[in-house]
């Protein structure tokens, strides 16, 4: 296996709700995965999550050539290795007060990754109608502390949500 750089620069997520929780670490995507990336491993309510971020790079549209943008995926670990992908948890759906949790994680994760990249833009699918309600509920409750502008529309496999980060200069 290929050396992995690892950074641990995540800290602690603290809210008014929740009790200082790690959210885990951002490390490169292994090499025999031939992808490039980072992946982040977090924990909420004992069920093990995975978020990865692949450059986005489609050299036909002349937007993302020229700029820093993430496709983002995020699945339960279980999920990934079963390849039972976007399969919703055996245990049933999270509490509401966990289910807030999960997005004050991913929206931490998302703000110390864009602050450690660069990134100008995120692309979300949401895979199943589970995903674009939390998506929906994301963009509402917490884009604005990121100051991201998000767009959500449509294509073949279903919603897709494009954010536009405060390293973008304009969101085209």
């Amino acid at each position: 296996m290929a050396s992995q750089t690892t950074y641990n620069w995540l800290g602690k997520l603290k809210t008014r709700d929740y009790r200082s929780m790690p959210i885990g670490t951002i490390q490169e995507i292994p090499s025999e995965y031939q992808i490039n990336g980072h992946i982040v491993e977090f924990t909420v309510q004992h069920r093990e999550y995975l978020m990865f971020f692949t450059p986005k790079c489609d050299f036909d549209d002349l937007y993302t050539k020229d700029h820093l943008g993430f496709d983002v995926k995020f699945d339960l670990k279980a999920n990934f290795e079963n390849e039972t992908y976007f399969a919703p948890p055996s245990g049933g759906p999270l509490r509401r007060r966990d289910a807030l949790l999960l997005g004050k994680l991913i929206t931490n994760i998302l703000d110390k990754h864009c602050v450690y990249t660069g990134a100008q833009r995120y692309f979300f699918t949401a895979e199943t109608t589970g995903l674009e309600k939390l998506y929906d509920r994301l963009v509402k409750d917490e884009a604005d502390k990121l100051n991201f502008v998000v767009r959500k529309s449509y294509c073949e496999e279903g919603p897709y949500y494009e954010a536009c980060t405060p390293n973008a200069k304009s969101f085209y």
